[in-house]
């Protein structure tokens, strides 16, 4: 416990306050299992937080360091009422990448090795909700020095140290003043996402931040064991931005890893929800020539009733809302929203995913068994249903003067009856 007496101008409080806060909050991120008590008495206003994770579940570890995941320290929820999928983040973690040390920080000593270890994340997760489109707009970067302290660079603020933005198709731009938001972690630099073509975004769509974690890591091979002391840490702050610089290349290429893994999921999703986008116009296309070109007006009385609108292009349109709003409901497992492996332990550089990894992807439809796909195996009940004999449809074809529908229709009416259940 620390306890301080200053006084100060209300103002400059205020801000030192806020700044104190802010650094506690930074800390906490990498120390989920210390709680850290902040409270502050200026002129009667008494502002108190406890930062600290009370179960593991809302922890991830990052190559033996555990990181807060729980993603309401990063971002602000959406308004009251919205849904959140998945509460944790899934970091892609990079390799540590060697980084060298400037003839300034040799002549003050330090004779160990430095490495950068990079760890990207989307937030929020989207994984459970493979149709829910998303737009990533922002980045937030969170740099910590060996000791585990927020350690900010100008090196950082610069997008194009880091990552080839363009590759995705994005244009970044540094984010001229991020406000600190109440109750989330302050990053060390900030970047605006803009799509390169100048697509707007989709209506309702999420927006998403892309999180990136530059864990810097020390080893003294004539330290055991290899601790990073005050003196170490203090010369490492003071030459930051040397070290990067002359490691630029290096950095570049190991954040670049992390990024490419990370929006690559994002163009996965984008490529599935165009595939369904094309689909869906097929199904509601297929629906209302079935409706429209039947010579039943029972069966069409039916079908406008059970949707509960007057003609044929209503029908498409509720059809149209109803699909789209269940298609972007649509929830997968908890199962599918697991952590993935770091984006070098997967397949070799240029060689496609196995089959069976491939059929794990999100929004992938799967392939049908090579029974159905070469025609053997049972036939489906409905189609058995559908099919009938030949005689049997021209004796209902002559049969026209009943008033009782076909078994074609009677089939059609049943589905346009449950796709109306299954929609409301």
């Amino acid at each position: 416990m620390l306890l301080l007496q200053v006084e100060e101008e209300p103002g400059e409080l205020r801000a030192a306050c806020q700044a104190l806060q802010s650094f506690i909050h930074r800390v906490s991120l990498l120390r989920p299992k210390m709680r850290f008590h902040y409270c502050v008495n200026v002129q009667g206003a008494i502002s108190a937080q406890t930062y600290c994770e009370p179960s593991q579940a809302g922890v991830c570890v990052l190559n033996g360091t555990e990181l807060v995941a729980d993603w309401r320290h990063y971002i602000q929820p959406g308004p009251p009422g919205t849904p959140v999928p998945c509460r944790k983040l899934h970091p892609v973690l990079g390799r540590a990448t060697r980084l060298l040390l400037p003839a300034a920080v040799a002549e003050a000593g330090i004779s160990g090795e430095l490495s950068l270890v990079p760890a990207a994340a989307l937030c929020p997760c989207l994984r459970p909700l493979p149709n829910q489109p998303a737009q990533l707009n922002t980045v937030s970067v969170f740099c910590y020095d060996p000791a585990g302290l927020p350690l900010p660079a100008t090196f950082l603020r610069d997008p194009a140290h880091l990552a080839d933005w363009e590759r995705h198709g994005y244009v970044a731009t540094p984010d001229p003043g991020p406000d600190p938001k109440e109750g989330l972690a302050r990053p060390d630099a900030g970047y605006l996402l803009h799509r390169g073509g100048g697509d707007a975004a989709e209506p309702g769509a999420q927006p998403q931040t892309l999180l990136l974690f530059l864990l810097l890591r020390y080893a003294d091979p004539f330290q055991d064991p290899p601790v990073c002391d005050a003196r170490t840490q203090q010369v490492l702050v003071s030459h930051v931005e040397q070290i990067l610089g002359c490691s630029a290349g290096a950095v570049r290429e190991a954040v670049q890893g992390v990024v490419d893994a990370a929006l690559e999921e994002d163009a996965h999703r984008q490529r599935s929800q165009r595939r369904l986008c094309q689909a869906l116009p097929v199904v509601l296309e297929a629906v209302s020539s079935v409706v429209s070109s039947s010579t039943s007006a029972r069966f069409r009385r039916a079908c406008l009733q059970s949707w509960q609108v007057s003609d044929t292009p209503e029908l498409v349109a509720a059809l149209s809302g109803a699909l789209t709003g269940v298609t972007r409901r649509r929830r997968l497992p908890r199962s599918s929203c697991t952590d993935p492996g770091p984006p070098w332990a997967g397949s070799p550089p240029g060689q496609p995913p196995l089959p069976e990894e491939a059929s794990r992807d999100i929004g992938t439809p799967r392939s049908e068994p090579a029974g159905e796909a070469a025609g053997a195996g049972p036939e489906p009940k409905q189609s058995r249903r559908a099919s009938g004999t030949p005689e049997q449809g021209q004796s209902r074809d002559g049969a026209g003067s009943s008033q009782d529908l076909s078994q074609a229709d009677e089939l059609w009416l049943q589905e346009t009856r449950s796709l109306s259940e299954w929609a409301s």
